[in-house]
């Protein structure tokens, strides 16, 4: 179960709305992640939002995971106010992802920071 530190993130979002017909709009949000050390020749994770779920592949030097769209502002959220962040995954014998996680390091998430002065 490889663990890495997210370094960076980027955050892009991409909407489409359909105008010869009744409104419609629909989205997809990507969350690219940069570990800070390179695990298993997995340089960058990239987290798709869409309203269906995708395939979770390891190809490296990607790693795809793909969510609900309504884990992407919870994901955003927690890549912007915690530090640092950890993504874990967990790969079958064929290299296909069949669980997938951002974690928090020492604190829950929303805990505030640590008063190590005692």
């Amino acid at each position: 179960m490889p663990t890495v530190q997210v370094a960076t993130y980027q955050w892009t979002t991409f909407r489409t709305r359909n105008f010869s017909g009744p409104i419609f709009s629909s989205g997809v949000s990507t969350i690219t992640l940069t570990p800070a050390v390179n695990a298993g020749g997995i340089s960058t994770i990239a987290l798709i939002y869409e309203d269906a779920r995708f395939t979770m592949i390891a190809s490296p030097p990607q790693l795809t995971v793909g969510y609900p769209n309504s884990y992407s502002q919870i994901h955003h959220a927690l890549l912007q106010t915690e530090k640092p962040v950890f993504f874990e995954w967990v790969m079958d014998p064929t290299g296909v992802v069949i669980e997938a996680a951002l974690l928090t390091g020492e604190e829950f998430v929303g805990e505030g920071d640590v008063d190590t002065s005692s």
